[in-house]
């Protein structure tokens, strides 16, 4: 069956969360079944194109946005949507871009996807870039990788 909430308590969870600028998550559905928390076990917490925030964002599981962030993203997987947008620092151990980047990512695998625009620093292990991805922006390895070194680094030019 259908459940109807109360007109004044959507009405007074609406001035909440346009008051403190915080959204209301639930941690458990009403079927028993897992939430949409983004932990591991469960689904990806979810940002909707609707969506607009302005502060850092945090998950320990995967977010997938498709709305705008002003601020920094931490979770372990980031998804950007292709209407996605992040005006901020990204760091998780993977991270998926289709939409628009501002900033710095740092991940150990990153994706730049057809049609994505990336305005930002890279700092990854792994750097996987689609023919048609944009890019503007230094890409430097995390420290502790396996470095590759320079052959020619340690031979001085003779002419």
């Amino acid at each position: 069956m259908f459940f109807r909430r109360n007109k004044k308590a959507k009405e007074a969870q609406a001035r909440e969360a346009a008051a403190t600028g915080t959204a209301l998550v639930p941690t458990a559905s009403r079927s028993g079944l897992p939430a949409l928390t983004g932990d591991r076990r469960g689904a990806p917490t979810i940002l909707g194109p609707d969506l607009m925030i302005t502060g850092d964002v945090t998950a320990d599981g995967h977010l997938l946005i498709d709305g705008r962030i002003q601020g920094g993203v931490e979770a372990r997987m980031v998804t950007l949507g292709r209407d996605g947008e992040i005006n901020g620092r990204i760091e998780a151990d993977e991270v998926i871009l289709h939409g628009l980047v501002r900033g710095s990512v740092h991940a150990r695998r990153v994706h730049l996807i057809r049609g994505c625009r990336v305005f930002a620093d890279i700092h990854h292990d792994v750097l996987q870039i689609d023919e048609g991805a944009y890019l503007e922006g230094a890409i430097r390895r995390l420290a502790g990788s396996e470095a590759v070194t320079d052959p020619f680094a340690s031979h001085e030019h003779q002419n």
